[in-house]
């Protein structure tokens, strides 16, 4: 999956118009980041080296524009390439390297925020695409998750306005934390876990008035947390209306995607929002309804069988069930009368329960089973 901005600056895209995008391209950005980066550490705080920080942001430009979608896009046998670059950077030592830059940078808060951003971007890129990148990541750096991640987001008011360069290390801080989630991997949520302080210091940014940053705290959130505590997401209508929206739009583009992030993305955040009982009326009052009509309308089987998670989760609400009831008996007939949902759970449990229909597969999904498959 494709998530939040990756994407560079059209100076940058004008920069790199005919890439060379390999893997001995990427080794060489690595032994130059290496060199950089020694060069850039070895001066006290205050006088870090200006020349060696100016090489690392160009360096890290280049890397990022290989690493995200665009490489990919240009080159798709690239993935498999990246992956050896990911793990080059682990077993090398790179990794934990560039988390203690990260803690430099912040001690050095403003000459250097660009930089910041660009390590933090390739860290988001790497931790988006490998839940192997993921995993070791989280055994090795207990300094990004218990110290970085929150003086980072501890260091200014959440709910104040940010500064560009504030607002995207803040987004690429949450955005890391929030594709380790997203793998919904046990050992990487029982990790997680282990560093409460991280969704403490995020719950500030959900009124957040960037509405990038309060949205990537809120997706962060969501997964972070149980759905039994509603009360987190009080005042996120905002952020909530705004996920609905560029789910709508990621529907209706060519490469299922919207603001950088993607359809499957999007869907299952939503459900995973909808989960919450206060949550469940205020997604029908944003008009969720019409965006998962869209979804059962696809012809894509992953938004159909996403939407009818998101719609037998909303059912458990009264007030949605009834328009529930009203609004897709035919989209529910319809689909009970196609083989590959006719055993869908989440179909035959809505149709039983809404329609008084019969289920023909099996037992109904519990009420917390919103994820759970055809």
């Amino acid at each position: 999956m494709q998530r939040r901005s990756k994407s560079v600056s059209k100076a940058a895209a004008a920069a790199h118009s005919e890439p060379d995008f390999s893997l001995e391209a990427c080794r060489r950005c690595l032994s130059e980041i290496g060199s950089d980066l020694a060069a850039f550490v070895a001066a006290p705080d205050g006088a870090a080296d200006a020349g060696a920080a100016g090489r690392l942001s160009r360096s890290f430009s280049q890397l990022n524009w290989m690493m995200s979608s665009h490489g990919t896009k240009w080159k798709p046998e690239l993935k498999a390439d990246l992956r050896t670059v990911e793990q080059e950077m682990l077993d090398s030592g790179l990794v934990t390297s560039l988390v203690d830059l990260l803690l430099t940078l912040l001690r050095l808060r403003g000459a250097y925020d660009d930089l910041a951003v660009r390590v933090l971007l390739c860290l988001l890129n790497c931790t988006d695409r490998s839940l192997e990148f993921c995993l070791q990541f989280a055994k090795s750096q207990d300094k990004f998750f218990r110290s970085y991640f929150p003086d980072l987001l501890n260091a200014q008011d959440g709910g104040q306005m940010l500064e560009l360069n504030t607002a995207s290390l803040v987004e690429c801080a949450l955005g890391i934390g929030y594709n380790m989630y997203f793998k919904n991997d046990s050992e990487l949520y029982r990790r997680l876990a282990e560093f409460p302080g991280m969704v403490d210091s995020a719950k500030p940014y959900l009124v957040s008035p960037v509405t990038r940053v309060s949205a990537t705290a809120l997706i962060f959130i969501a997964f972070a947390v149980g759905d039994s505590q509603a009360e987190i997401f009080l005042g996120a209508k905002k952020s909530i209306n705004y996920l609905i929206s560029i789910l709508r739009l990621g529907l209706k583009a060519p490469e299922r995607a919207c603001d950088g992030y993607s359809v499957a993305e999007m869907s299952k955040c939503i459900n995973r929002l909808a989960l919450n009982d206060a949550n469940k009326d205020l997604l029908v009052e944003l008009n969720v309804l019409s965006v998962v009509k869209l979804m059962l309308d696809s012809p894509e089987a992953q938004d159909v069988q996403e939407g009818l998670e998101i719609l037998f989760t909303l059912s458990f609400s009264q007030r949605a069930a009834e328009r529930i009831k009203t609004e897709f008996r035919g989209h529910i007939e319809r689909l009970q009368s196609v083989e590959r949902w006719s055993s869908s759970r989440q179909l035959n449990g809505l149709a039983f329960r809404l329609l008084g229909g019969q289920r023909s597969g099996g037992e109904a999904a519990s009420r917390r089973g919103g994820t759970v498959g055809s």
